[in-house]
């Protein structure tokens, strides 16, 4: 099951506006849960201001720290990716957890490059056991070409296909 918002967030992209608005995201999965399903694997989603949203989420909020299992994430927004990747905040996360978690995190010709190597670089130095992380660099398209083929080629991973 896919929940989408009908009309777009007017979502800040810095991480002082994360809590205030992922409580709405939080409780929106628990809502489609109680209501729809009782599959406990949930996916977030996003590109650009909304990918850099998602990152923040898996990242800030660790293990554990999040209802949602699945995270993909495409070409997020620098405001976001410069915290995470040069304040120490995925050096804070615990190397082991019970809990598991896949991120799919791609980015296009349009991305932050330099920036987004170096988050990648953090998080494979960080050697987390409960993260399973797949990256791609989509080099022949720009954020308006690249973000169907990399939400079909995250759900695919996170879903192991």
């Amino acid at each position: 099951m896919v929940v989408s918002l009908e009309e777009q967030l007017d979502l800040d992209g810095g991480p002082q506006w994360f809590d205030e608005y992922y409580t709405l995201f939080e409780d929106l999965a628990l809502h489609v849960d109680r209501e729809y399903t009782d599959n406990p694997s949930r996916t977030f989603i996003g590109r650009g201001g909304a990918g850099g949203f998602v990152l923040y989420a898996l990242l800030a909020s660790g293990p554990g720290g999040s209802v949602f299992e699945n995270f993909v994430v495409t070409d997020p927004a620098p405001e976001l990716v410069g915290p995470l990747a040069f304040d120490g905040v995925v050096e804070q996360l615990p190397v082991v957890s019970d809990r598991e978690h896949r991120l799919h995190l791609s980015f296009s010709t349009s991305s932050t490059k330099v920036v987004l190597e170096q988050l990648i670089d953090v998080i494979e130095e960080a050697e987390l056991s409960w993260l399973e992380i797949e990256t791609v660099f989509y080099s022949e398209s720009n954020y308006a070409e690249t973000y169907t083929t990399a939400f079909a080629d995250g759900i695919r991973f996170t879903f192991g296909g």
